[in-house]
């Protein structure tokens, strides 16, 4: 069990309990509950927005190329592509990831929320490319991915939030 201590200025000494299960680390707030169910809500935002960002692009990329969505310079070809019911799945699964991702990063740093969904994202994008989609992914193309990935394992060991967003009033202390 490894130990690590955020103690930037404003982080209130918040200690963390780093655990390897699987491929992904678990961190648990040793302050109480509550920072228990906010780190759980964390993890539920970064979830959703890497779910609504692989399957909202996989939609939209099926859809788009479709025969009937190909666009040209005739303007028909850009409102079939629009009514396409893969295109409009995707599109609502993407405005879905995007308030995910707003909350998320309402919720956590940036430095780590991005790099966290990204490389999760990347490695997802690439996976449903290559066998639901058929696309080719070359091996430098994979390679790359776990470059990246990689380097999101030292990202994932720091704290998800290193300055408290909203502090609470005086006499609720």
């Amino acid at each position: 069990m490894r130990q690590s201590t955020a103690n930037s200025g404003n982080s209130g000494g918040y200690a963390f309990d780093l655990r390897l299960f699987g491929s992904y680390f678990v961190t648990s707030m040793s302050n109480g509950p509550q920072d228990r169910i906010a780190l759980l809500k964390t993890r539920v935002l970064i979830a959703a927005v890497v779910i609504g960002n692989v399957v909202g692009n996989a939609l939209l990329s099926r859809g788009l190329h479709q025969p009937s969505t190909q666009l040209s310079p005739s303007v028909m070809h850009y409102f079939y592509a629009v009514a396409n019911p893969w295109v409009i799945a995707g599109v609502l699964l993407l405005t879905a990831w995007m308030v995910a991702n707003l909350s998320l990063l309402s919720r956590a740093d940036l430095s780590y929320a991005l790099p966290v969904t990204g490389s999760i994202s990347y490695l997802l994008i690439a996976l449903v490319g290559h066998f639901f989609l058929g696309e080719p992914v070359s091996p430098w193309h994979w390679f790359g991915i776990v470059v990246i990935t990689g380097g999101v394992i030292l990202v994932i060991e720091t704290s998800p939030l290193t300055v408290p967003v909203h502090e609470p009033p005086e006499d609720e202390r």
